[in-house]
């Protein structure tokens, strides 16, 4: 009966197979800027170093801030509710900071 179907003598045709076989694929999730930025400045030996701050306080709620300094020279600022998102916010702009300056540091297109 499989081989009427075109089916192999392995293949699962319960309705967990049926139901995988109509999954449509997940979206792909766009990288972080900060994880495009990492994966840029780890080709090369460039000193990074994020300075917290998590002193400021906007509508009673305590914010992060960050400040980004790639080999002693400040590339970027960040300010976020966690320290992932400061740090995003901040690797965005060294990313824009790389582009603006036309430099290749990363095989991939910088957005």
């Amino acid at each position: 009966m499989r081989e009427q179907h075109g089916l192999h003598a392995g293949f699962n045709n319960g309705p967990d197979a049926a139901r995988a076989a109509h999954t449509p694929p997940k979206p792909q999730v766009s990288t972080s800027y900060l994880a495009q930025f990492n994966m840029c400045l780890q080709q090369y030996n460039r000193r990074v170093e994020w300075k917290f701050d998590d002193t400021v306080i906007e509508n009673n709620v305590p914010l992060w801030t960050v400040k980004l300094v790639v080999d002693d020279d400040h590339w970027g600022y960040g300010r976020g509710s966690t320290k992932k998102a400061a740090q995003n916010e901040a690797a965005e702009q060294g990313l824009k900071r790389m582009r603006d300056e036309g430099v290749r540091m990363c095989s991939r297109r910088m957005t």
